[in-house]
């Protein structure tokens, strides 16, 4: 994971940013999923939309975006912030731990599915060799 704090001081719009970046697939899967945060404080009050203090969390994969973006402005949007941050990592968790305690079930859906498959086509080869003989 990469992350890097940013200070610029251009007078009166002092600006703190804080941006954290990883790729969110195993390094042999070739594709581009990624989550990347931003956090913008500025050091005075600022009164346009554009300049206020703010965070966002965008999560990417190869087709799709989602972005979660928060304003900072005072105690009730830091805290709601804070919330929604907790919670999505909260949900991200609980899925984690259900796939982990369901691995085995899941492979061996998986490994029956294929076994039916060549099942199958076994038995369809059988039958195959049984109309020649015939």
């Amino acid at each position: 994971m990469e992350t890097l704090i940013i200070e610029e001081d251009k007078g009166r719009s002092k600006r703190t940013d804080f941006h954290a970046r990883a790729f969110v697939n195993k390094l042999d899967y070739d594709a581009g999923a990624r989550i990347k945060t931003e956090v913008s404080v500025y050091k005075h009050k600022r009164m346009s939309y554009e300049n206020s203090d703010s965070f966002q969390v965008d999560i990417t994969d190869c087709n799709n975006k989602v972005r979660l973006h928060g304003e900072l402005s005072n105690q009730e949007d830091i805290d709601n912030a804070l919330y929604k941050i907790g919670k999505l990592i909260e949900v991200l968790q609980e899925t984690r731990n259900f796939i982990y305690d369901n691995t085995d079930k899941i492979l061996n859906k998986t490994r029956n599915k294929r076994t039916e498959k060549k099942s199958t086509i076994e038995i369809t080869e059988e039958k195959s060799k049984k109309k020649k003989k015939d």
